[in-house]
């Protein structure tokens, strides 16, 4: 009788010491899940990237309101659904790039170390966009190919000039990143069954041409990336 109350007593201790152990890795747990929510947050907020000088902040004031790097600047709206109607889309605040287009880059690279010269080279090229929506057959007759041509060379002169005197995986890690060519991107402008059209038929124009390759130089960008990556 002795040995099974002494045995109930152990059994006890042993499944409330359990229990304490189970309890305190749920508070922990919580405590995480608690944390990473936090974090969550953070990702979310709008990071200004430091700024370095008063060149570059001179720089960033002469820029107008509705330039993505520009102090003044405030996102638009979603256009949702209504900015699939027309061909061209949706550009409330008027800077060339269709509303949509621009909150994803906007997004994108809100937190990114290099946000300003990620804003300007995407937005260079976004704004390049309509000129292949409205006039897609004259890809080649009008040279629009030439100003498509201009934003990669831009985006390949900062790279190669960021990854200068580091290792190859470096640049092929900018390259990712900052990637004008990317699938992902092209889905979010060719984001209807017009537009996908259009750029197929663009596309179409250019074939049987030769192309020169260009310098890769910073003439080559609308903006002055050089005081942007201050």
């Amino acid at each position: 009788m002795y040995h099974k109350i002494l045995f109930s007593l152990v059994l006890l201790l042993y499944v409330k010491e359990f229990m304490m152990k189970k309890i305190s890795i749920l508070l922990v747990g919580f405590l995480l899940i608690g944390c990473g929510d936090t974090n969550n947050t953070n990702i979310e907020m709008n990071i200004p990237q430091e700024i370095n000088s008063p060149e570059v902040q001179e720089y960033l004031d002469s820029l107008p309101d509705n330039d993505m790097n520009s102090p003044e600047y405030e996102l638009p709206a979603d256009p949702g659904e209504q900015g699939k109607e027309e061909l061209l889309g949706i550009d409330s605040n008027d800077n060339g790039i269709r509303d949509d287009v621009e909150i994803y880059i906007y997004n994108k690279y809100k937190n990114d170390e290099n946000k300003r010269v990620a804003y300007s080279i995407f937005s260079q090229d976004a704004k390049s966009v309509s000129k292949i929506l409205k006039n897609p057959e004259r890809g080649y007759e009008d040279e629009i190919y030439k100003i498509f041509s201009r934003n990669l060379q831009c985006n390949e002169y900062w790279i190669r000039k960021k990854s200068k005197n580091t290792d190859i995986d470096h640049y092929f890690e900018l390259g990712n990143t900052y990637n004008l060519t990317s699938s992902k991107f092209k889905d979010i402008i060719y984001d209807t069954r017009e537009r996908q059209k259009a750029y197929f038929t663009y596309q179409a124009s250019l074939g049987g041409h030769s192309f020169s390759l260009g310098k890769n130089t910073i003439d080559d960008c609308d903006q002055n990336i050089t005081i942007l990556d201050k």
